[in-house]
């Protein structure tokens, strides 16, 4: 049986009446620990030579995320009240409101980042994203390149549905406004493959002129552990493909499942990619806190493939994917080669 679906988190009151309490408190706590941490955190940066103070910068970020996160946990569940105690929650007016809170969310949060961590990001090609409907495919290296897709569709005038990991549902903004949209938090376990790809299909099968969908197809940000591990697996299943994602340098091998699932149930939807670099490393804590401040810009950078260019059949279609995530992979090598050679 299904382990997540026996687990007590898998209540969305369960989970929320943990979660947003905790979240409360280690806010508060930040806050209250603030004027003992902060001196303490300049001394230590200065002791070891890191003259920008990324733990400073780090703590401050993590208070203002959390005040925001408060804030915006009281504006909906306002917005809860306001829709009928939640009766009116999936109107179209509930739903324009959810979607321009979530963009006016994305935006602050970008401005944090920017402003205290130093992220400076520039994207190429917005003019690839009308009209719809579409399929967005993203490189996933941090959890910064989710914001992108978010911020470049809706300023286009695109709504967004996002495909997140269930894991995710444990940051109580994302389960809460994530759940009242037309979003999916898929189980990776492989537990229920089947039901997770029919839930898939659901949600994009009535994409209109005005709508995206936006997954990840690597499902994981890449390491080289995990990168190796997946290149293992797939030689298990799929031999012929060991060498082309063995050679992938820079991105995870894509899986296929969930973007198979997407393209079939939208026949009419164009894809763009979701290309960046810059964020390539920052997937722990410990590697984010060593990069503070970002001192070298993300360039982020939009390519749109017409449905006519996608093939039907599965096996084309598997080596079309993994023409792509090699193509977006030599993108990442160029941008790097770029890099280095201006310093």
């Amino acid at each position: 049986m299904n382990q997540m679906a026996e687990s007590p988190m898998r209540n969305p009151l369960t989970r929320r009446l943990i979660t947003v309490p905790a979240t409360l408190a280690l806010t508060v706590t930040l806050v209250v620990l603030a004027p003992v941490a902060l001196p303490l955190m300049v001394i230590v940066d200065l002791l070891r030579l890191r003259p920008r103070l990324p733990l400073v910068r780090g703590w401050i970020f993590a208070i203002a995320y959390g005040v925001l996160e408060c804030a915006m946990l009281v504006v909906v569940a306002i917005m809860w009240v306001v829709s009928g105690f939640g009766l009116a929650l999936k109107s179209g007016p509930s739903r324009r409101a959810h979607r321009a809170l979530q963009r006016w969310w994305v935006g602050r949060l970008l401005a944090l980042l920017s402003s205290v961590l130093g992220l400076r990001f520039s994207i190429e090609g917005v003019e690839h994203l009308t009209p719809g409907p579409l399929m967005v495919l993203g490189r996933h290296v941090s959890l910064v390149d989710t914001l992108f897709p978010a911020l470049a569709l809706s300023d286009s005038g695109l709504s967004l549905r996002y495909v997140l990991k269930r894991e995710l549902e444990v940051v109580p903004l994302l389960d809460v406004v994530g759940h009242r949209l037309p979003n999916y938090f898929a189980d990776r376990s492989g537990t229920d493959t089947e039901g997770e790809l029919a839930a898939l299909s659901r949600l994009a099968s009535d994409l209109g002129q005005n709508d995206s969908v936006v997954i990840f197809p690597e499902g994981t940000r890449g390491t080289e552990e995990k990168r190796a591990r997946a290149v293992e697996r797939l030689g298990e299943h799929h031999p012929e493909l060991v060498d082309r994602a063995a050679a992938l340098r820079h991105t995870m091998p894509p899986r296929w499942g969930g973007t198979f699932a997407l393209l079939d149930a939208a026949p009419e939807a164009d894809v763009v990619v979701f290309a960046h670099h810059g964020l390539a490393g920052l997937s722990g804590l410990r590697a984010i806190l060593a990069a503070l401040p970002f001192r070298r810009p993300v360039t982020v950078e939009l390519w749109r493939i017409p449905r006519c260019d996608i093939p039907d059949g599965h096996a084309e279609r598997l080596e079309w994917l993994f023409d792509l995530w090699t193509r977006l992979d030599v993108w990442v090598e160029e941008q790097g080669a770029s890099v280095r050679s201006a310093l």
